[in-house]
């Protein structure tokens, strides 16, 4: 990603991130949107990542249906764009439309990741 590329982080809750408000955390080329809705913040998603406004696009989502997620997909490839999506555990057993999966989980006394 070239160090000019705006990256986007889309949500759909009311709240900052705890890490965007510390002074050290200088986010100058991240866009923030805050969408009222799941839908709207996929559409928001789905827009920045098709025109290649952004080269990374992550959207915290608590969508369980795989078409939204194959319309980032796509959405991203045709704009080449990085799409990020965060989703809800109860679809980790199920199929998805995702070239990579990955979940972390708080595990004393630090992360686990599992691939």
């Amino acid at each position: 990603m070239r160090s000019d590329t705006l990256s986007s982080c889309i949500r759909r809750t009311f709240r900052t991130p705890r890490f965007a408000k510390l002074p050290a955390c200088r986010l100058p080329r991240v866009l923030w949107i805050d969408a009222a809705h799941d839908e709207d913040a996929h559409w928001a998603a789905e827009q920045t990542l098709r025109e290649g406004a952004a080269g990374a696009v992550l959207l915290w989502s608590h969508a369980v249906a795989d078409r939204p997620l194959r319309r980032l997909q796509l959405a991203a490839e045709a704009g080449e764009s990085l799409a990020l999506s965060t989703g809800p555990p109860m679809t980790l057993d199920s199929s998805s439309p995702a070239a990579l999966r990955i979940v972390l989980r708080p595990a004393p006394p630090r992360w686990k990741l599992k691939c």
